[in-house]
Order: structure tokens, then sequence, then C-alpha cells
């Protein structure tokens, strides 16, 4: 709900693709980072069994790792993955 709010509060016209892309992005970084951040003190208060891969010691560090390296992300139907099936 939050997502879509900010949306519709965007100082920029609705048909100004650029823009709201330039806008977009940081958003988008602020709500992962604000997600990791709920998800973790949920999983703590629900006793879970460990941190999440994602979560820095601090802020710069977590926006750091909820971006995936480029070497990092792997395509669906990758040759390795027809190897293994």
């Amino acid at each position: 709900m939050a997502i879509y709010w900010v949306n519709r509060c965007l100082p920029v016209a609705s048909d100004a693709l650029v823009k709201r892309m330039l806008l977009h992005v940081p958003l988008s970084i602020a709500f992962t980072v604000a997600y990791t951040y709920v998800n973790q003190s949920a999983a703590m208060l629900l006793g879970g069994p460990e941190p999440t891969p994602w979560l820095g010691a601090n802020l710069f560090e977590t926006i750091g790792k909820v971006h995936l390296p480029p070497g990092n992300v792997r395509v669906l139907g990758d040759r390795d993955d027809l190897r293994r099936s």
C-alpha cells in the first residue's frame, strides 16, 4: 500500500516516464532496505534461526548487499541447470 501511495504523491506528471523512473530507482532502494530491516525484526521477534544474508552491519553495508553483483545473477534455463535435470 505504501508503494502505491508514494507513487501517487510523486511530484512528476504520470506521462513523464523518464523522470518517474529516475525517482523510482532510489525509492526502490529505500523500500528494499526498509523491508530488510522489518523482515529481520520480525524474524528476531519470532525466534528465527539466523539473520537474513542481505543484512549488513550498518545502513550503507545493507544498501550494498540488497543489490546483487552481476556475477551472482542466475538466468533460468542456464546450461548448468539443464545438465542437472
